[in-house]
């Protein structure tokens, strides 16, 4: 991938139709190994999910015309004024929508994700590891390029505190919060006494919302055998994401939103895991380009907004590297140019 991605870090996820999908669909040995491994458990899945929507569509139309777009609730009549029949879209194709039907299609669809979820679960977290392990062999790199270790890429690197806390770093306490709301009993609780109220009405809103909460968790998460395979230790994590916060955030924050997305996100957390895979390479390279000499270390003023530089002061180191590599082939071929021709042998 060129380098230039890295300033856009979501690319990796929804660029080129995701790059993650595409791979998984061209890549014959890729999609082989993850569809092997879940499709018996995904055939099962689907099986339950036609059964239950067909036993209880009905009774949850009941309850989303009756509680969530009536003006009744358990404790009696609401203030709030019940929406109209039709919902008005701005679609050509679709200009007049039912209501009911619309919300009810959208309460079902997360029950249908978990329930197919629950049948993969285990077989998926395998794919997914198989899915970023193909990925980096597929570069055709050997394990030194990964084990290059840590290397500084700021001239004046963020001081990171509480490491030695037993609380941790602020990084880690963030983490530990969000690990708790992520747990599937505070998922049910959020969902279905706070979300499902405006739901009907924000759908999107709510997975953007979700999604930029935990976008630096999930990013954290998707780049923890990069951390591995380059040995870094805990210090230099923090440090690493710290640097680069911004952009993992960014990163996180399109992963999630697709993962968030029901039955489809099941799909994309596997092929997230190949953008990650082909981000890491792309950095990875970039660490080598400063252990190599060919980047200097970016002063305060050029580290951009995502830590990765910006643009025009990593394009001008590059443009001065080029210069100064021309300057010396022709200081070069002006020295041979000046030497005396060689005399003639003699007889």
């Amino acid at each position: 991938m060129p380098q230039e991605l890295l300033y856009f870090p979501p690319y990796y996820v929804v660029g080129l139709y995701t790059i993650g999908i595409y791979r998984l669909f061209t890549d014959h040995h890729l999609r082989k190994a993850v569809w092997d491994k879940v499709k018996h458990a995904s055939i099962r899945g689907i099986a339950v999910a036609a059964v239950y929507v067909a036993a209880t569509y009905s009774t949850q139309r009941w309850f989303v015309q009756n509680f969530l777009l009536s003006g009744y609730g358990i404790f009696g009549k609401k203030s709030i004024k019940p929406p109209p029949e039709i919902l008005e879209t701005g679609l050509s194709w679709l200009q007049r929508i039912d209501t009911v039907e619309y919300t009810t299609i959208l309460f079902i669809l997360p029950q249908l994700s978990y329930l197919l979820n629950y049948f993969i679960r285990r077989n998926l977290r395998i794919a997914r590891s198989r899915a970023y392990d193909l990925t980096v062999q597929s570069r055709g790199k050997p394990d030194s390029f990964w084990s290059k270790g840590y290397i500084e890429e700021w001239e004046q690197p963020p001081i990171i505190k509480g490491l030695n806390d037993p609380k941790g770093t602020k990084g880690k306490q963030q983490e530990g919060v969000l690990s708790w709301i992520l747990w599937w009993p505070s998922q049910m609780v959020i969902r279905h006494f706070i979300l499902i109220p405006i739901s009907p009405y924000l759908p999107i809103f709510n997975i953007l919302f979700t999604s930029a909460t935990r976008g630096l968790y999930t990013a954290r998460s998707l780049h923890q055998p990069y951390f591995q395979a380059k040995g870094l230790t805990p210090l230099e994590v923090e440090l690493w994401l710290e640097e680069r916060k911004w952009g993992y955030r960014a990163f996180g924050m399109a992963a999630s939103a697709l993962e968030s997305l029901p039955i489809v996100g099941l799909g994309f957390s596997v092929s997230n895991r190949i953008g990650a895979a082909m981000w890491a390479f792309d950095l990875e390279k970039r660490q080598h380009r400063f252990a190599n000499g060919e980047l200097r270390k970016l002063r305060p003023d050029e580290t951009g907004v995502l830590g990765f530089g910006k643009v025009l002061a990593v394009e001008g180191q590059n443009e001065e590297r080029k210069l100064a590599e021309k300057g010396k082939l022709e200081g070069k071929e002006l020295e041979s140019n000046l030497q005396p021709p060689p005399l003639p042998l003699r007889k």
